[in-house]
Parts: C-alpha cells; structure tokens; sequence
C-alpha cells in the first residue's frame, strides 16, 4: 500500500482547537480505475474551564470535542475468527479471472475458470462522527471521559450470490456489498483514593455501550424485502436489526 497524507492544527490560547487531515491510499487489490482512496477528518475542541470555571475548586478541567471523518479498510479477505495467519496479501487475484485445472466430466481432465473476476471491487469506507467530553474534579481527585460514536461502514466486503451456471465453486463473488452501523456510549473514570501521601492507591473504571445495526443486505436479499433468512438456523438478517437477530414462530 502507499499513501499520501497530510495534517493541519490549530490551538488558540489552549482555549480552542481545530485539526483536520487528508490521505491518499493506494491499494495493489483494485484495478487502477478503484486503486486510489481518499480518506479525511476534522476535529474541534473546547476547553470550557478557561470560559467559565478557571478559578473553581470543584471543576478542574471540562474540555469538550468532537470529531468526523472516514477512513478505509483495504482486506478484502478476513482472517479466520481463529486463524494467526497475516490478510496482508490475501485477496490479490480477485479483479482477475483466475483458470485451474480439475476433473470433468466421466474423470476427464479439464481446465477451465476458477474464479471471475470483480472489477469494480474497492475500498471499503467507514465514516464516524464522535463527540465527547474530557473531565478533571475535586482538585483532580476525580478524572475521566464520556463518549457518543456513530459509525457506518459501507461497501462491506462479503461474498455475494451469482448464477450457479456460471460453473464455479461455491457460486459467489467477492464484492462490495451492504452496510451497517455501529452507535454507542464509551464511559472511563479514575479516583485517586491516596495521592499526597507515600501510598498511593487509584481506582479504574469503563464501561461501553454498542448497538449494531443493518443498513443494507445487498445483493444477497435477492427477492429485495429487507431480510434474509439464515436456514437451518433461528437466525435472520434484517435491515434495521441488531446482526444475526434470532426469531422463532409464534405459536398461539
């Protein structure tokens, strides 16, 4: 991969910030009409303690920010759930048509396609809005952050369904397809139980809220209602449902 990136930032007094960046990505797994990504963030922050609380002894620091942006995910392939095994090179055949040798008909020897190829695959793209609040209480005693994030991820690489009269294994292209969000809280806090004296002691604490959601199944919905149903399975895929959602009948 290669790429080209570059950064702005601003600070004006350590009351107010502004920073902003922009990359260019190249990817040796798209053809050259998809290689090149163009990814970008703008942040701003605002420290509230120097507008308001400067001189008192409860807040010590309220600084709040904000953030949005998109970034992009070049692994097409991901790695087994408990695989070691690197995705940096995985994935590179599949803008081109790939040939293999088999048995055909009767045990014969047979050479023919292997896998087609998908040349409008590209980048994957995630775009996130953050906002979030930074804190410092009781003479610094009492410290941490809380975080609201947005993030939608589109173009996610799956394998999608083509006709089984194309001949080859499996009977699925590798392909941009479909999209989901993720949305949620991230809480973190410190307490300095002992601090001014030779034992020292702190406490630690997070906690996360995340909701996942489905925004498009793709090509996959091949009959286009909105859900796909997972046989053999309690389970179905559903826009605007939590992934892999279980559902049973209801029986009176």
């Amino acid at each position: 991969m290669l790429s080209v990136f570059g950064t702005f930032d601003y600070d004006f007094k350590g009351k107010y910030g502004f920073s902003s960046s922009i990359r260019r990505d190249a990817s040796y797994r798209f053809v050259e009409d998809n290689k090149w990504g163009t990814f970008w963030s703008v942040s701003g922050r605002w420290n509230i303690t120097r507008d308001f609380f400067e001189n008192s002894e409860i807040i010590n620091l309220l600084k709040l920010r904000a953030s949005y942006g998109t970034t992009g995910n070049q692994n097409v392939l991901a790695r087994d759930l408990d695989g070691n095994n690197s995705t940096i090179f995985g994935g590179s055949q599949l803008v081109r048509d790939l040939n293999a040798s088999a048995n055909g008909y009767n045990n014969t020897q047979a050479f023919g396609v292997s896998a087609y190829a998908n040349k409008d695959l590209r980048w994957e793209e995630t775009t996130q809005f953050n906002i979030g609040l930074d804190f410092e209480l009781l003479k610094t005693s009492l410290t941490g952050s809380v975080d609201y994030y947005n993030r939608l991820t589109d173009g996610i690489y799956q394998q999608s369904p083509i006709s089984a009269a194309n001949g080859i294994i499996g009977n699925v292209l590798a392909s941009n397809d479909g999209a989901i969000r993720n949305q949620g809280v991230e809480l973190e806090l410190r307490y300095k139980v002992f601090k001014n004296t030779k034992f020292k002691l702190n406490v630690f604490g997070n906690g996360a809220y995340n909701k996942n959601t489905i925004e498009d199944i793709g090509a996959i919905d091949t009959d286009a209602d909105g859900i796909l149903d997972l046989q053999m399975t309690l389970q179905e895929i559903k826009v605007n449902y939590l992934v892999s959602t279980f559902s049973a009948l209801r029986w009176c």
